[in-house]
């Protein structure tokens, strides 16, 4: 179950990941930085 987890966690980084370089305005890629921390967090198992 732990690794069903981590592949979604990992889906949902890359997407971020993505959109992060490819938006032009710079909120909304400091608004994809917020985000992506804590998920990155949970994928290296930190919490």
């Amino acid at each position: 179950m732990l690794y069903v987890y981590l592949a979604i966690v990992l889906c949902v980084v890359v997407f971020i990941f993505w959109s992060l370089f490819t938006e032009k305005k710079l909120f909304a890629q400091i608004d994809a930085l917020l985000v992506l921390i804590p998920l990155l967090l949970r994928l290296l198992l930190i919490k």
